[in-house]
């Protein structure tokens, strides 16, 4: 039997050492690079998130005031200003009524008590009021607030559909990756495809937020962003 030397069984341990300390680096190096990764991705959605947000928020014009009288018929309010193609939505204690801009005043639907008026030019209006013979009433406050209209969350997806890269380039996604969005509303209606690919790693991000609906409530919306 061939005798093994201790020179012979050195060099064995230091190639064993060796072959081992190289498979520990490239296992670092795997993971790190895959963490790394990660870590990126769910910056640069929260990047994304951002932007969204800054094109969602708008500024919308907010009247309250109160039909003391409960006169019934209509109310009329003066508007703090005229905005073209403004438009409003009202609600009172019990749900949505009508309303509808007349010159630089808005008429509402009275013998509701207390009423909040939405004016903007991001507003649509499906409940029109058309009385005539309108009491006239003061606001008793009126400010813009940051709110989230539905139309600008609808706009957001019809472009998304109808000019990709503008929208891209609205969120800053870089032009090596891709991106998907999809909305749903309160109700579970959805706006857009959610996007599914198996040949890709995807980063996906739920971002929930309060919208202004076309009824003059407040849901809770959800918009999925996806990116690879």
């Amino acid at each position: 039997m061939k005798k093994i030397t201790k020179k012979g069984s050195q060099v064995s341990m230091i190639l064993s050492f060796i072959i081992f300390v190289i498979a520990i680096i490239f296992i670092y190096v795997f993971a790190s690079s895959t963490i790394s990764r990660g870590g990126t991705e769910k910056e640069l959605l929260k990047t994304i998130e951002g932007n969204v947000f800054e094109n969602l928020y708008s500024s919308v014009w907010v009247l309250r005031g109160y039909d003391v009288a409960n006169s019934g018929g209509c109310i009329q309010m003066p508007l703090p200003e005229v905005i073209s193609g403004g438009d409003t939505i009202a609600v009172s204690d019990s749900g949505g009524i009508q309303s509808s801009v007349s010159g630089n005043s808005v008429l509402v639907e009275g013998g509701k008590g207390f009423m909040k008026i939405y004016y903007s030019n991001l507003i649509k209006n499906n409940h029109v009021f058309t009385g005539s013979g309108c009491n006239s009433i003061s606001p008793e406050s009126e400010k813009k607030e940051k709110l989230i209209p539905i139309k600008k969350v609808l706009d957001l997806m019809s472009n998304f559909s109808s000019n990709y890269e503008s929208t891209k380039n609205l969120l800053d996604v870089p032009s090596s990756m891709e991106f998907n969005l999809y909305f749903l509303y309160s109700n579970g209606t959805a706006v857009g495809n959610d996007l599914v690919k198996s040949d890709v790693e995807i980063y996906s991000e739920d971002l929930k937020f309060n919208y202004l609906s076309e009824n003059a409530s407040s849901e809770i919306g959800t918009l999925r962003v996806k990116i690879w």
